[in-house]
C-alpha cells in the first residue's frame, strides 16, 4: 500500500479516536468509530505507536478493507477527518511484495 495513503488513514483514525474519546464527535462519528472497531477488531485498541503497523498488516491481509475503512471514515462527518481522507478513493488497491519484469 502506498505509504502516503496509509499515513492519511492512520492520521484520520487518530483524529477520529481523539474526537470520540473527548466526546466531541457527533453521532455519525461515534457510529463510524464503532464500525471501524468492528472492522479492525482488537487491532484498534493497540498502543498508538503500534497502530500504524497493525493497520498496515490488516490492510495488506485484506486490501478490500481499505475501501470499507475509508467509507467509514468519510461517514464520520468530521471535517478534520474529511481533510485527511476526503480525496482518497482507493478504487483500485494493489499490494505487491515482488514485481518481476516480463519480457515479451
Amino acid at each position: 500500500m502506498d505509504a502516503s495513503i496509509l499515513a492519511a488513514i492512520s492520521g484520520a483514525l487518530t483524529v477520529l479516536s481523539v474526537e470520540v474519546a473527548k466526546g466531541t464527535a457527533g453521532e455519525a462519528g461515534k457510529d463510524a468509530w464503532k464500525g471501524i472497531k468492528q472492522l479492525l477488531g482488537s487491532k484498534s485498541s493497540v498502543a498508538l505507536e503500534q497502530a500504524q503497523d497493525a493497520l498496515g498488516k490488516e490492510l495488506e491481509a485484506k486490501p478490500e478493507s481499505t475501501v470499507e475503512l475509508l467509507d467509514l471514515l468519510k461517514a464520520s462527518n468530521s471535517p478534520n477527518v474529511g481533510r485527511l481522507v476526503g480525496a482518497i478513493t482507493a478504487e483500485r488497491v494493489v499490494i505487491a511484495d515482488n514485481i518481476h519484469n516480463v519480457n515479451m
